[in-house]
Parts: C-alpha cells; structure tokens; sequence
C-alpha cells in the first residue's frame, strides 16, 4: 500500500497565497526513529504533564511531546523540524504550464505562519492524529470542572434588560 500524501494549498492572505504543497507520511521505520530522537530530547524538558492530555489518549501524548520539544535543547530539536520537511513537496508549473514537484527549500516560504501550517501537517500525517482534537478533549475537561461547557463559550450574549 502507498503511503499516504495531502496536498496543501495556502488560503491565507499573505505572500504565501495560493502556494501548493504536497506533503507524503513518513516510513514507518523513519518515523519510529523520529519519534523516538523526539521522545530523547523531550526527556530531558522539565514536563508538567496535565492529566486531561493523558485522557485524551495518543493525540494528547503528541500534545505532551510538542510541549517537551518546545523545552528541550535547539540544537536536538532543529534536526528533527529538518527531518520533517523531508516529507514537503513544493508544486510548481514548469514554462510549458505541467505540473512539477520539488522538494522544498527555504525560498519557498515567505511566512512563517506557512512554514508552521506544512510543519503540523507533515506531522499530523505522519503520527496520523492531529492536535486540535486531544487540545480541545483539555479545554472540555477543565470546563467540566468549572461547570462550564463549551456550549456555555459560544452561546449568543444574553440580551440586556
């Protein structure tokens, strides 16, 4: 079976509009080594784990090892986001107009918000879970425990007398 792929088109204004990219899952034994440098340099970050994130199963884990990655040391991070972008195609269109995929390079990206968007894809598809899922299974359990709801967020503002 092939492995699986996405394609991303940037919709956000900006420098970056309408760039295409194709980004393509990891092997399983390159991103089992990925994980696990990821899981050594996230060891040595102080973690305050919270217990929602556990609940929230492998997606609040991978809430838990970006938290790690972000207090581990640059030096052991900046090799794994390199590794990464092995997995980004840029498309382009060739003179004749056909289509042409590159891989990317620096000069690709005019907006770090890009940059960060086919980062967390790349990465969503690899692990094969996204992030705003075990995030908002968090933010539902500590409005349990306010006796709150998310309801209670976004429903309209009462009117005033």
């Amino acid at each position: 079976m092939a492995r699986k792929t996405v394609e991303v088109t940037i919709t956000a204004e900006g420098r970056d509009h309408g760039k295409k990219f194709v980004i393509t899952e990891m092997s399983a034994m390159k991103a089992e080594r990925w994980g696990i440098r990821a899981a050594m340099a996230m060891s040595k970050a102080d973690l305050n784990i919270d217990p929602q994130l556990l609940a929230a199963g492998l997606g609040g884990i991978a809430v838990v090892g970006l938290k790690g990655l972000s207090g581990a040391n640059f030096n052991e991070v900046e090799p794994l986001l390199a590794e990464l972008m092995t997995c980004v195609q840029f498309v382009g269109a060739s003179p004749s107009g056909t289509e042409v995929r590159r891989d990317v390079g620096e000069d690709d990206f005019e907006e770090i918000s890009t940059l960060l968007k086919i980062r967390y894809e790349a990465f969503s598809l690899t692990t094969g879970f996204s992030l705003p899922a075990p995030l908002l299974t968090m933010i539902q359990g500590r409005l349990r425990e306010a006796g709150e709801s998310l309801s209670t967020l976004t429903s309209p503002l009462p009117s005033e007398p």
